[in-house]
């Protein structure tokens, strides 16, 4: 018998054949409470689904855009093509049960500075999965150091604080960086905590029987 408790693995501990009675404990739970001695992590190593402005059509470029690394441009350039548009945003979610604690959001620009300074306003923002309309706006990149004419090159940290509990995250981007044939950004990380959601009613509770491959 596997069992899983709010996605998370629970280790068997008592288990009867001739009843329908199985106990199994799990790891402590992520809770506010004890946010002081979790560590800090990058929210999108933990997300299960990936989209853009148009769906989980272009699931690829927004993945690539929280997770490659900064030597690969995010472009919307793909199958030999342009697909530049007034408006696009790139974005993640995390499983119903966890929510993110986001401490900070870091940002790597555009190498060219004049493709910089057409992304250089986006805009980070976040929700939870039961208000989809419930967008609220957690870093400004216009907040970014600048230097010269534009913010600078390289990694651009920038505080969320206080932090803010959310599910879903995306970058918004400025539709001058939208609508052109440029490169958009090398790398967005959201960082922060990540605990189990508050309302544990609502935590899913996975038996699934194993077979023995062999087993008649």
């Amino acid at each position: 018998m596997d069992i899983t408790v709010c996605g998370e693995r629970c280790t068997m501990i008592y288990a009867e054949a001739s009843t329908t009675v199985a106990r199994c404990r799990t790891g402590l739970r992520r809770s506010r409470e004890i946010a002081g001695t979790l560590p800090v992590q990058t929210l999108s190593d933990h997300a299960v689904r990936y989209y853009t402005d148009l769906g989980a059509n272009e699931s690829f470029l927004a993945s690539e855009a929280f997770t490659s690394p900064v030597d690969k441009a995010t472009r919307l350039f793909y199958n030999d093509q342009w697909h530049t548009r007034s408006d696009c945003w790139f974005g993640f979610e995390l499983p119903r049960h966890k929510t993110g604690q986001v401490t900070s959001v870091e940002f790597f620009p555009p190498t060219d500075m004049f493709e910089r300074q057409r992304v250089e306003a986006s805009v980070i923002e976040a929700r939870n999965l039961s208000n989809p309309s419930g967008w609220v706006t957690v870093a400004d990149l216009a907040d970014a150091i600048s230097t010269g004419l534009t913010i600078a090159q390289g990694w651009n940290v920038l505080p969320v604080d206080p932090p803010v509990l959310a599910q879903v995250f995306r970058i918004r981007m400025l539709p001058t960086g939208c609508s052109a044939e440029q490169e958009l950004l090398r790398g967005i990380r959201v960082t922060g905590l990540l605990l189990d959601s508050a309302d544990a009613s609502s935590c899913p509770i996975e038996v699934r029987r194993v077979v023995h491959p062999l087993a008649t």
